[in-house]
């Protein structure tokens, strides 16, 4: 009965370590598991955080982009004001110096013209297209202000709206 007994106790012995091992293997694999989902939550608010960042950085670049767009539009229509002013003077002039005269529709075409360029700015080339008109209106009514005065406002135009133009609207 001795090696009943020494047999019995061997083997519970054996089922006792092999539970004991069982729970802290089970206790080391529950531990691994927790830390494997830690990280992978980890993991993803990192790369959540990376896909943030880019959307940010996607957005920001095609704001940039479509405010410069909005600015050479505005920029573009700035000049076209401009050179549409400058064809209508050119004609203010022609026609006072050859000696025609300025005609009504003309006049009401200038001062058409010089309102557009009111509206695009800046005050430099408004008040220069205005000095045109004014010079035009002086000779229309026979005042003082002859083509020479005319030919010096419309230079005086010219040169405020490059300096606009080279500095574009924000």
């Amino acid at each position: 009965m001795e090696d009943w007994g020494v047999a019995l106790i061997a083997a519970g012995a054996a089922v006792a370590g092999s539970v004991v091992t069982g729970w802290f293997t089970r206790s080391t694999g529950v531990r691994q598991a927790e830390a494997a989902r830690h990280a992978g939550e980890e993991q993803a608010a990192a790369a959540r955080h990376a896909g943030e960042q880019q959307a940010h950085a996607l957005l920001r670049s095609v704001q940039a982009t479509l405010s410069d767009q909005r600015a050479m539009r505005r920029l573009d229509l700035r000049r076209q004001a401009y050179v549409a002013f400058l064809v209508v003077a050119e004609r203010l002039v022609e026609a006072r110096r050859s000696g025609v005269g300025i005609s009504r529709p003309l006049m009401s075409e200038a001062r058409h013209a010089m309102y557009v360029v009111t509206l695009q700015g800046p005050t430099e080339v408004s008040s220069a297209a205005s000095l045109v008109v004014e010079s035009a209106l002086r000779s229309v009514g026979g005042r003082a202000g002859g083509l020479e005065d005319m030919q010096a406002a419309v230079r005086d135009f010219l040169f405020a709206a490059q300096d606009a133009l080279r500095s574009p609207p924000g």
